[in-house]
């Protein structure tokens, strides 16, 4: 299990996508300040923990990753991998004639600003080796780190691949995303890093999601639900999808993503994730399971939530740049 050593304050910090300026925003008001080359807060005790995406759509994604490392090498930060992280390294990584990440018109539209600012055709190789770097979950006994969803199996099964290929390597990337998509690894990535999905209900036409891409399936909550629960009780976030019938997701779909009888439990340490794109005021998804991701690239905002050992998440937890 990838370690997070037991400080006694985290900051955990949202998705950032290359937006540098709110991010120098919520670091100042968390009291961290650009000291020796990197953000340090005089609580020598307190740390930063990023939940990944720091690429694609903002303008200054080097900055970003820039403040990012340098906080990581000082020991002043930790981080974990965003999917689209993992998206920029299997977009550069080619097994048997074939990029592991299509370089289609839409693949090349969602990633063209890293493209533009670090490398132009291709992001540089010292950026793609230090994503590998970056770990899929952070997790002590206290709180979890992951960046769209905490499933123990997922973690399990990404613990072993990384162990069996020595990392982050090719050949891990090409068992993550193979022609059939039919691997454990493949379901453990894509849980961990983009959440949980289900088809939508028979006779429902593909909806469009917020970058105007049509799917099939739905995100949903992995946490927090009900027994039986419906498939607007399901989606998440709730403004995603409307006009769901209020009837009860079947049996094999919930099994299929081991769900709700393993959804997260109330009772296990609380768990810190983003990815999701919520808009409006921030408030605690459960009273532990908190989502970070508001929206910053979208006219939204970059969102911390302070954890403290011992004290429940409160609306007093949360710092925004905007």
């Amino acid at each position: 299990m990838a370690g997070l050593p037991p400080h006694a304050c985290f900051d955990i910090i949202g998705d950032i996508h290359g937006y540098a300026e709110d991010l120098e925003v919520l670091l100042g008001r968390l009291g961290y300040r650009d000291r020796d080359g990197a953000y340090r807060h005089p609580d020598g005790e307190r740390r930063v923990v990023f939940l990944g995406d720091f690429i694609d759509r903002g303008p200054d994604i080097l900055r970003v990753l820039k403040i990012v490392r340098d906080m990581i090498e000082a020991g002043t930060a930790y981080a974990v991998l965003g999917n689209h992280e993992f998206n920029a390294i299997a977009y550069a990584t080619r097994h048997d004639g074939r990029y592991l990440r299509e370089h289609t018109p839409g693949h090349e539209r969602q990633h063209r600003h890293t493209l533009e600012q670090l490398g132009g055709l291709a992001v540089q190789d010292s950026w793609l080796d230090w994503f590998r770097t970056l770990p899929p979950y952070l997790a002590n006994d206290e709180l979890r780190v992951v960046h769209a969803c905490w499933d123990p199996w997922a973690v399990e099964v990404m613990d072993e691949a990384l162990s069996r290929h020595g990392g982050m390597t090719d050949a891990f990337m090409t068992e993550a995303l193979p022609l059939d998509q039919n691997s454990a690894l493949y379901m453990a990535v894509e849980w961990l890093l983009k959440g949980k999905e289900i088809p939508l209900p028979n006779g429902y036409a593909p909806v469009a999601d917020k970058e105007g891409i049509r799917r099939s399936k739905i995100r949903v909550r992995w946490f927090g639900l009900p027994p039986r629960p419906t498939y607007p009780e399901m989606v998440f976030p709730a403004s995603s999808t409307t006009d769901l019938p209020t009837v009860p997701v079947p049996d094999e779909a919930l099994c299929a993503l081991r769900l709700p009888g393993n959804a997260y439990p109330a009772a296990a340490p609380p768990v810190f994730f983003g990815h999701y794109w919520l808009t409006g005021e921030v408030a605690v998804q459960t009273p532990n399971a908190v989502c970070l991701d508001y929206s910053v690239a979208r006219v939204g905002k970059l969102v911390a939530c302070t954890w403290r050992r011992g004290e429940p998440i409160t609306a007093a937890s949360f710092t925004a740049s905007r």
